[in-house]
Parts: structure tokens; C-alpha cells; sequence
């Protein structure tokens, strides 16, 4: 299963969580793990904010070869 950072938050980052959710009824191939967004710092739809949105929150996932933005 690949796994998904969400770059935002609510409004064009929660539509792509509910896209991601619709595609994983037919055939799981998602995990959100999360979120990266400058004003949240709890949840957005359920999933953890992991950070603000900068080159160093990224840098942490990109170690990972199966993390996705």
C-alpha cells in the first residue's frame, strides 16, 4: 500500500482525502498518513496534521521511499 502526505488542509486537501477514501472502496492502494498545513495543528477529517509546510517537514518523509505528496 503506498503511503500519502497531504500537502494543505481543508478545502482542496480535504477533497483530496475524500477522493483517496473513494478510490481505496474499490481497491485499497492508499494510506493517508497525514497532513502538512501551516494553520491546523490537530486533525483535519480525522487524519494528524504532521507538521507545517516547509522544505524541512518534507526532507523528513522524503527518506522513504514509499511516501508520497
Amino acid at each position: 500500500m503506498r503511503k500519502i502526505i497531504i500537502i494543505g488542509g481543508r478545502g482542496n486537501g480535504t477533497v483530496l482525502a475524500s477522493t483517496i477514501e473513494d478510490l481505496n472502496r474499490t481497491k485499497k492502494t492508499w494510506k493517508i498518513l497525514g497532513f502538512l498545513n501551516d494553520v491546523e495543528k490537530k486533525l483535519i477529517n480525522g487524519y494528524p496534521v504532521l507538521g507545517k509546510i516547509s522544505n524541512n517537514s518534507i526532507k523528513n518523509y522524503l527518506k522513504y521511499n514509499d511516501v508520497y505528496f
